[in-house]
């Protein structure tokens, strides 16, 4: 727009260029109002210049790699990216089953025991006086543990 002055001039008609700020803009390029464009600046991530304004986006859990757990969205808010099916758990933002280490029953002198997670663990529980058995002389019989009965001579 024309007006006095505006040129830079005192009673000199001219163009009095717009700015960043009066037009509410903080990046991109904008029209001066008088033919030329002003840069307003660039954002700083993970905000994206849309319509001359710097706005935050925020992310995903798929493009951060979570699929369970609650994860920063970026933007000063959180993603609830879900929960787990049993037997898994959430571990840093994925699904993962974590095995049981101890899945053996206490008795079980021989074989194995699944893990819970497709896995197997060796047992190996011990039948003698100071296992399972109250009596010296338990022997490990189909897997478990067989004790001699009370009393104990």
């Amino acid at each position: 727009p024309n007006t006095c002055g505006g040129g830079g001039s005192a009673n000199v008609c001219g163009c009095t260029k717009t700015t960043c700020a009066a037009q509410g803009k903080n990046c991109g390029s904008i029209s001066d109002a008088c033919g030329g464009t002003l840069n307003c600046g660039t954002c700083s991530a993970p905000d994206v210049c849309s319509g001359g304004v710097c706005t935050c986006v925020p992310t995903t859990c798929a493009a951060q790699g979570k699929s369970c757990g609650t994860i920063s969205n970026g933007c000063g808010g959180t993603l609830n990216c879900g929960t787990c099916s049993a037997p898994n758990t959430c571990v840093n933002g994925t699904c993962s089953c974590v095995p049981n280490t101890n899945p053996c029953p206490s008795n079980q002198c021989a074989g194995t025991a699944s893990d819970g997670c497709g896995g197997q663990v060796q047992c190996s529980a011990s039948c003698g006086l100071q296992g399972q058995c109250p009596c010296a002389g338990g022997q490990c019989a189909g897997n478990y543990c067989s004790c001699k009965p009370p009393p104990c001579f």
